[in-house]
């Protein structure tokens, strides 16, 4: 008798510990704290990092996130180091160890500038100043010499002009460019000295001797150029060119090897490739870059040097990730060092590679730091411990075959209850194309999987053709055929997830921003019999008018439709939602910020006007009067997201055909 009532006292306490956890809610989403940027230092004893720190908008008020720069050393103790309402930007350690350098923009600074405080204590101290905000920085080992970018205050003539009613814009001439300077710590006099001003400065490295700087840059500070026309070369300090690498098409960061004698690319196989993401081997001999990985099918991430001639990366392969290296040497092979820790983001490396800092996400937590040796790989921060108390869904792979027997990988999130009976489904579709999604966190104001499943709902997160992290061939598939078998590819998604009995065909939502923005208003036009709502945000409405008012045509041309629109107008036409509104019967709601220069706000509204003058289904756009191409303010990422939520809530758990009221009630704030 005593075991029994011990049984029911012990199943009474576990149901009681279950009931205990609270499901993740909006509210939840606007707390998550995530390490953005990682250091290991030189001697691999201490990581420094950056970590977000939400603003709670009914308190601090409107904007971004803060940053604050924290240290934590092997047994796990962290320091912190500058916190509060502060932006702390790139981090970089001092060759001995000693001294942590990094960008700040303190309280009471007017812009950005360079700071530099020792590990062992005291008070960080402003050292490089500007007349405008510094974007970047780079020093040799001895820390004598530093370059620094950003642009100068050289438009100040024109307030007086401004203030008396002269404010016109002259459309992308007035955008300021990026220069290089330098300041020279060994000398007496260490004033500010311009190194490079001929064309727009991207980022800069200085060699670890310092003597010569790589530069990369674009021919104007466009955004088409600043995404196709990058540049690398090396120049002397007087700004003279020394020799020019040869690349063409997207290129990401670079770095030095220790010994100066090589450089580090993250750059692309051709001029079509889409994405930035092989790794490029050049050095001080030739002005060749050479792909170290040519067989590599997957997406290279980031890259730190381990030893003069070993190399780290990080690859995305699929819905997985590794951290691996190798040497130089062509004949020696690709040696993984962790390949079971979700999605690894960013990588730090010791002086010799045998401490390495990561940053990584898992399907229970956002970005964390790890912290990595020849030994293991361990978890070493924890900035959500309320997290605990949540709970998440179930997370798992989920892959199918498409209709034309291409394989198509993603990634599902269910309610954590299992149910026999078919779930409301929400697909979620990333942009890009070029880029994927790995089995990590997946919650954001965007895309609040988590959060969704806690309302009974599926969530799933197709990495269609055309997606980064199975190799070039696959990020092409979808090349000169927009919205064809890249967005069959998310209809069979939906159709295979039917067939497993997870989803209900008829309670079917899809949501995306920018290029998934644009599958989600295709899906409400040409696919609407298949889907019973869609949240488009940043969509492409008319892809004629698009190449028309965009900030990248030569992108959208030369990686993704291969033809101008004046070459085939009417092709552009018909890959339009636009063009197929007459079709549309789903409720559809838009969201755009007004400032987005990628893909512009008269997109939507074009959208919607025409949706609406049909009025064959319910129909909403929503601007954001400060906000790009991609949420930034606290404000704004939190209406989003109750909207979004509210929208599918109407469409699909309850079956609404009304559109729900356009003011949010002011109670949802604090749900």
């Amino acid at each position: 008798m005593k075991r029994l009532v011990s049984l029911a006292i012990m199943i009474l306490f576990c149901n009681f510990a279950w009931a205990e956890k609270a499901p993740l809610t909006l509210h939840d989403l606007t707390k998550i704290r995530k390490v953005i940027s990682v250091a290991m230092s030189p001697d691999g004893e201490n990581i420094a990092f950056t970590l977000t720190k939400p603003r709670n908008v009914l308190e601090n008020g409107d904007g971004e996130s803060w940053r604050e720069l924290y240290v934590v050393d092997k047994r796990g103790t962290i320091r912190p180091f500058i916190t509060g309402t502060n932006a702390i930007g790139q981090i970089k350690w001092s060759a001995n160890s000693e001294r942590l350098w990094f960008l700040a923009k303190r309280p009471t600074d007017t812009y950005v500038g360079i700071y530099v405080m020792a590990i062992n204590g005291g008070e960080s101290r402003r050292v490089v100043s500007h007349e405008n905000d510094i974007l970047g920085f780079s020093f040799d080992d001895k820390q004598q010499k530093i370059v620094f970018w950003g642009a100068d205050n050289s438009e100040l003539s024109q307030l007086e002009l401004i203030k008396k009613g002269f404010d016109a814009q002259i459309f992308e001439e007035s955008t300021p460019f990026n220069k290089l300077w330098m300041v020279d710590f060994s000398r007496d006099n260490s004033s500010i000295n311009l190194v490079y001003d001929k064309s727009h400065v991207i980022r800069a490295n200085l060699h670890p001797q310092g003597e010569l700087v790589a530069i990369q840059t674009s021919p104007l500070p466009l955004q088409d150029h600043k995404t196709m026309r990058k540049t690398l070369a090396l120049y002397d300090l007087s700004g003279v060119m020394v020799k020019q690498f040869q690349h063409q098409g997207k290129m990401g960061k670079f770095r030095w090897s220790p010994d100066g004698e090589h450089i580090a690319v993250i750059g692309t196989n051709d001029p079509h490739d889409p994405a930035e993401g092989r790794l490029l081997i050049g050095d001080l001999k030739t002005n060749n870059l050479v792909n170290l990985l040519p067989d590599l099918k997957g997406h290279v991430e980031d890259i730190d040097w381990m030893s003069d001639s070993k190399i780290g990366f990080v690859v995305h392969q699929g819905l997985e990730t590794y951290l691996a290296s190798k040497r130089l040497n062509n004949s020696s092979s690709v040696k993984k060092l962790a390949n079971k820790l979700n999605t690894i983001t960013r990588m730090s490396a010791s002086k010799g590679g045998k401490q390495i800092a990561l940053v990584v996400s898992a399907p229970d937590h956002s970005k964390e730091v790890y912290w990595h040796n020849e030994r293991a790989s361990r978890r070493i921060t924890d900035s959500n411990l309320w997290l605990k108390d949540r709970q998440l869904g179930r997370q798992r792979e989920v892959s199918f075959f498409a209709r034309d027997g291409m394989k198509i990988e993603g990634v599902l999130v269910s309610p954590a209850e299992k149910s026999d009976n078919p779930r409301p489904l929400i697909i979620f579709v990333h942009g890009g194309p070029e880029s994927h999604v790995s089995n990590g966190w997946l919650n954001r104001y965007s895309h609040p999987a988590h959060v969704a499943a806690g309302k009974g709902y599926i969530s799933y997160f197709p990495n269609y053709r055309g997606s980064t992290g199975r190799g070039v061939k696959f990020t092409k598939a979808g090349q000169q055929d927009y919205a064809g078998a890249e967005f069959n590819d998310i209809l069979d998604a939906k159709l295979h997830l039917v067939k497993m009995g997870l989803a209900d065909p008829d309670k079917t939502g899809i949501s995306g921003a920018s290029y998934g923005g644009y599958a989600s208003a295709w899906a409400a036009t040409v696919f609407s019999d298949h889907f019973a709502a869609s949240v488009a945000t940043m969509a492409i409405g008319n892809q004629i008018s698009k190449f028309g008012t965009t900030d990248i045509p030569t992108e959208m041309y030369q990686l993704h439709s291969l033809q101008w629109p004046w070459e085939n107008w009417q092709w552009m036409l018909e890959r339009s939602p636009v063009f197929h509104t007459a079709k549309l019967t789903t409720p559809l709601l838009l969201m755009h910020g007004e400032q987005d220069s990628r893909v512009h706000p008269s997109q939507s509204i074009e959208l919607y006007r025409y949706a609406k003058l049909l009025g064959k289904a319910p129909v909403r756009l929503v601007l954001y009067p400060q906000e790009g191409h991609g949420f930034r303010r606290a404000a704004a990422r939190y209406d989003y997201s109750l909207r979004l939520m509210r929208w599918m809530d109407t469409f699909l758990s309850d079956k609404g055909s009304e559109i729900p009221p356009y003011a949010l009630p002011e109670s949802s704030l604090n749900e």
